[in-house]
């Protein structure tokens, strides 16, 4: 997969997930109870792209789950996404293809299983784990009457 369109993709997170989080601060004071669980679900989210970034580092990642430990705050939540989807930019647009094509093991957090991926695939799973959770998440605001912005590619090239 090329540089420019691995910049692109994750472009098209970071933008995705600031319209979410938009979305998310726009919901009223006396109906912030309706974004607890998308709020935990963005969590988890964000603690396995952190948990790929340092894999991607050859580091070992900070914390031991991927599961949230606590009610997350939105505003922290927001600034600790937006930091870690600006990183990835910068390392998907620098990555050479040798150091995407190199496999890294490593044991995943979720259940203890072994884990190998190149960092190329480590990379997609990125992309494709938090697509599948903003689609979860904006199902559940769907449910609350809570109206989301589309996540879609060709929205994101579109307003580009």
């Amino acid at each position: 997969m090329s540089n420019s369109l691995l910049t692109s993709l994750f472009r098209h997170k970071a933008w995705a997930n600031r319209n979410m989080f938009e979305v998310l601060k726009a919901v009223p004071e006396d109906n912030r109870g309706a974004i607890a669980m998308p709020l935990l679900v963005l969590a988890h989210a964000s603690l396995v792209d952190r948990a790929f970034k340092a894999r991607l580092l050859d580091r070992a990642p900070e914390f031991s789950s991927v599961i949230p430990a606590r009610m997350p705050d939105l505003n922290d939540l927001d600034e600790t996404v937006r930091q870690t989807d600006a990183w990835y930019i910068d390392y998907v647009g620098a990555v050479t293809d040798a150091e995407l094509a190199r496999t890294i093991e490593f044991v995943f957090l979720s259940d203890g299983d072994k884990g190998r991926m190149t960092k190329e695939d480590m990379l997609v799973h990125v992309l494709t784990h938090a697509q599948s959770h903003r689609a979860q998440v904006a199902a559940m605001l769907d449910k609350a009457s809570i109206r989301g912005r589309s996540d879609m590619f060709t929205t994101f090239l579109s307003e580009g």
